[in-house]
């Protein structure tokens, strides 16, 4: 009906108001109906992501233990519009890379700027352009963003292209992790997404294949016969939305896209204090609603027509009024294009909102520029398993290998057999990761948690069921969050419940929804700590100093002991909380076995919550002792 209507006199019309009548009712699809599928489609490969060649090559390029022989020529496309201030800024990131220069082809693109942009650019090529393989400037009218790359690509004659905003400074190691990632992985992935920091970009990427439905087009690597094949950028959207619009065409072509955690760059990009910006408002609104039209179930076109109207009549400020009118203009008048040119359902295409996917809290929280130029304690991240589930270990492993944060031992414990020995062996030949294995022969999760706490020896500890997975800062923002609250005994972060299927016979799961427990998203309270835990256990990184002056788990334990064990720790000090989302860990999403489970930690709970109470007051009363002793001693 919604194509019959749009070829009708006034028809677009037609459309947008009839999704403007029905907005209440239709306020419970503004999360589309493709993100589950969209999710799980990133997850398919998580099984057979540990040792294979990208899996690998990601990680050694990480190390940078290619020689430059193993590199090739790239092109590096850079769009300019008054962007005087930070040419200095990029320019000297770039000469700073390890990359081998000589094989960089740098084509800037400068969009009509009015300043000393070009001045500034032809004097550093004059001055530092010999060191590239070529460097070039073009001039040209302001097409926008999409149009000025579509322009340098064409000159372009490498397999890789990188196209980069001019408002960031390189990591020196940035080239070199997207080249080799890029170079070892599979023909089908058409483009590779770089870290932003301090303020990374929130959207989803699978915490284990490191596929992600969108990439950002701030720093992205593009393999220029899939940026052929779909036809490059599209020009009707000026800036904004481009990015996503390209990935989308991109994977309804059957192309993948991957992120790269470690090729780090800094983004001078504000969330925190940034300026009202209209074209990025109306370019940002006008954007999600086309994209709409052209890659969403017909829900999903009604559901942007209607928030976007709705969003018109609830706003008051005038600047941001005009700049949401000019959004409803550039609708109106490619509304149909984008009708007329969808593309077929070749996979899920997720809307949330004004937004593509679903969102981990904690944008703002602010990662460090360089992890390397300090000295960084050593975490020591303690997995737990069984024989049988070396399906689910090999996905936890992973997405410990892909941290960001470069100083982890990982403990592998076993609970009374050694089938995972092999499996480890492995992961240090290939790797050279530190990582190590040992058996739990006295049977039971608590006393194979303590084996690991016993073989542990960093700084740091963390504890990683098989079944769960971290994102690749997890082990970054935990530390970093620590170490601003020098005070704090333990930090730790939001996670997102899973609800999972789960068939152990067939070694395949299916995951329902993402969501954090209400609870979890309160800050830390000692008194609220008594009552329920507050976290997941791979979301809490605690001191060596808890374990030593607190001691393990009660091996006698067999529900609620990591609740048990925040608890003791509690008693030497506060926790540290950090409001952002890095890790995941699955619940079963059947009913029948959540009622029994929940039987059991309600049976359970009286008798922990009194033994954590009677565990807390002994520890006090040890700790007040020892500082009594330490005094004695100091006078």
């Amino acid at each position: 009906m919604r194509h019959t209507i749009s070829w009708l006199p006034g028809g677009p019309r037609l459309v947008s108001l009839y999704a403007a009548w029905k907005a209440p009712s239709l306020s419970g699809f503004a999360v589309s109906a493709d993100i589950p599928p969209a999710i799980a489609d990133l997850a398919a490969e998580r099984s057979r992501a540990l040792l294979s060649d990208w899996h690998v090559g990601c990680i050694r390029a990480a190390k940078q233990v290619q020689p430059d022989a193993h590199f090739v020529d790239i092109t590096m496309s850079i769009v300019l519009h008054n962007s005087s201030r930070w040419i200095e800024g990029f320019t000297s990131s770039l000469l700073k890379s390890n990359y081998p220069l000589n094989k960089v082809h740098l084509i800037f693109v400068d969009n009509d700027s009015s300043d000393d942009t070009v001045v500034k650019v032809t004097s550093w090529a004059q001055n530092c352009g010999k060191i590239f393989g070529s460097t070039s400037i073009i001039r040209r009218k302001n097409d926008g963003y999409g149009a000025g790359n579509n322009a340098a690509i064409a000159l372009s004659k490498t397999e890789f292209v990188l196209v980069t905003n001019v408002d960031v400074e390189f990591d020196s190691n940035l080239l070199r992790c997207m080249v080799g990632s890029a170079i070892a992985d599979n023909p089908d992935v058409g483009c590779w997404e770089a870290m932003q920091v301090p303020f990374q970009h929130p959207k989803y990427h699978d915490p284990v294949t490191l596929q992600t439905n969108w990439c950002s087009h701030a720093c992205v690597l593009l393999r220029r016969s899939a940026y052929i094949s779909v036809g490059g950028y599209e020009k009707r959207l000026f800036m904004y939305g481009e990015d996503v619009e390209l990935s989308y065409r991109l994977r309804a072509a059957g192309w993948r896209l991957r992120y790269v955690p470690f090729a780090r760059l800094l983004h001078h990009n504000d969330v925190e204090q940034q300026e009202f910006r209209p074209l990025q408002l109306s370019g940002s609104l006008a954007a999600n609603v086309l994209l709409r039209h052209r890659y969403g179930r017909p829900i999903d076109a009604f559901v942007g027509e209607a928030l976007l109207r709705a969003l018109r009549a609830t706003t008051h400020d005038q600047s941001r009024l005009r700049a949401i009118h000019a959004a409803i203009r550039t609708v109106r008048r490619h509304r149909r294009a984008f009708m007329t040119t969808r593309k077929r359902r070749n996979g899920f295409f997720p809307f949330s909102g004004f937004d593509y996917d679903i969102i981990r809290d904690g944008a703002t929280f602010k990662h460090k520029v360089d992890l390397s130029n300090s000295v960084l304690p050593k975490v020591s991240i303690i997995t737990r398993t069984i024989e049988g589930r070396d399906w689910l270990l090999k996905e936890a492993i992973s997405s410990v290998l892909t941290q960001t944060y470069p100083n982890i031992q990982h403990i592998i414990v076993e609970d009374r057999s050694e089938s995972a020995s092999k499996l480890v062996d492995d992961v240090r030949s290939v790797y050279g990761a530190d990582i190590c294995y040992c058996c739990s022969t006295k049977g039971g999760r608590t006393a194979a948690g303590n084996a690991g706490l016993k073989a542990a020896t960093g700084d740091l500890i963390l504890f990683l069921d098989d079944d769960d997975l971290l994102f690749p800062d997890h082990i970054e923002t935990l530390v970093q969050t620590i170490q601003k609250n020098p005070r704090s005994i333990c930090a730790y972060s939001l996670a997102w419940m899973v609800r999972t299927e789960t068939d152990a016979v067939a070694k395949t799961y299916r995951e329902l929804s993402h969501d954090v427990v209400a609870s979890h998203r309160l800050p830390f309270d000692r008194s609220r700590l008594l009552v329920e835990n507050i976290a997941a256990i791979q979301s809490v990184l605690f001191r060596r100093l808890a374990y030593e002056s607190c001691g393990g788990f009660h091996e006698d334990m067999d529900l609620l002991e990591d609740w048990n064990l925040w608890c003791r720790f509690s008693a030497l000090g506060s926790f540290a909380f950090c409001e952002k989302l890095t890790s995941i860990y699955r619940v079963p999403a059947d009913p029948a076995v959540v009622a029994s489970r929940q039987r059991g930690f309600d049976e359970s709970y009286e008798d922990v919550r009194n033994r954590n109470l009677n565990d807390i007051a002994r520890q006090m009363l040890n700790t007040e002792r020892l500082t009594r002793l330490s005094g004695t001693d100091g006078n």
